[in-house]
């Protein structure tokens, strides 16, 4: 099963803990597979050094994280379904990794619940419904 972790499941991982802490924790140990984008990642390192202040080191850290337990995709298909275009380059990533879930706390991507087959949920539910 693969799945994509919205930027903002990934902040919160990184800088709380909590339910997205522990849903980070299952990709970094393989039990759930994770897939992003370089659009993907780009967006979660600007987060972390802008406005979390995340230094060069922390930063290769959670490079390492994504290039050593997550599956790069390249999205070849350019989406335009919500107006935040940053949550469709979730969508992209989920449709080209052939993904069942994206975890996020975005409301406009947790309002649509389904895309092209693929649920959309937030950390606390992708906890119960995998475990």
């Amino acid at each position: 099963m693969q799945l994509v972790l919205d930027t903002n499941i990934v902040v919160s991982a990184l800088v709380y803990g909590g339910k997205p802490g522990e849903v980070l924790e299952l990709a970094r140990t393989s039990k759930i597979q994770a897939v992003y984008s370089e659009s993907i990642l780009a967006e979660i390192l600007r987060v972390l050094e802008v406005k979390f202040q995340f230094g060069g080191p922390r930063l290769q850290i959670v490079k390492k994280l994504f290039g050593k337990r997550m599956i790069l995709v390249k999205p070849e298909q350019r989406l335009h379904i919500l107006a935040d275009e940053p949550d469709n380059r979730i969508l992209e990533a989920a449709v080209a990794g052939g993904c069942g879930y994206i975890i996020t706390g975005d409301k406009l991507l947790l309002k649509l619940e389904i895309y092209q087959e693929i649920r959309i949920l937030n950390a606390d539910q992708s906890l119960k419904l995998f475990f």
